[in-house]
């Protein structure tokens, strides 16, 4: 399984610049909730990957809970997909967690879904929302098996 998540709700950008916008209080209290509605559900991960920006970080250290291993820091995840990047998941065996930002998040589901990153509008990517995926990680190769926002989860 290969789990894709927008990180949770952020505070607005500020003289320190997007890449220090941290989670709002309502974000991190959102999350904890999602972590436990996981939980509820059975999911856990091998391995939990988030991108460099402090959100994303702290959104992984929410559902750390969830993971075999600590999380860890790429530069993939604060981009737009590519082969570069698959490469680097296909490394990590067993259920992996992706903590990410939009668009990319929803470029990455619809690329591995239907092989084309542009037909991402139709995805909702609300902050927290997590989307499951099974299958091969390889683009259209992939199936939604789950999309859920942070309400559903509570």
């Amino acid at each position: 399984m290969l789990y894709v998540i927008r990180h949770g709700t952020a505070e607005p950008s500020s003289a320190q610049g997007d890449f220090a916008r941290r989670l709002t209080e309502q974000g991190l209290q959102d999350l904890k909730a999602s972590t436990f509605g996981l939980a509820r559900l059975g999911i856990r991960f091998d391995h939990l990957l988030h991108s460099p920006l402090v959100r994303a970080a702290q959104t992984a250290l929410t559902l750390e809970a969830l993971s075999n291993h600590p999380p860890q820091e790429t530069s993939g995840l604060a981009q737009p997909p590519d082969e570069a990047f698959l490469s680097e998941v296909r490394g990590f065996e067993g259920d992996v967690a992706l903590v990410g930002h939009l668009p990319w998040v929803a470029e990455m589901v619809a690329w591995l879904t239907l092989g084309r990153p542009a037909d991402s509008p139709a995805l909702i990517f609300s902050p927290g929302t997590v989307a499951a995926l099974e299958g091969e990680i390889e683009p259209g190769r992939m199936r939604l098996s789950g999309l859920w926002q942070p309400g559903d989860l509570a």
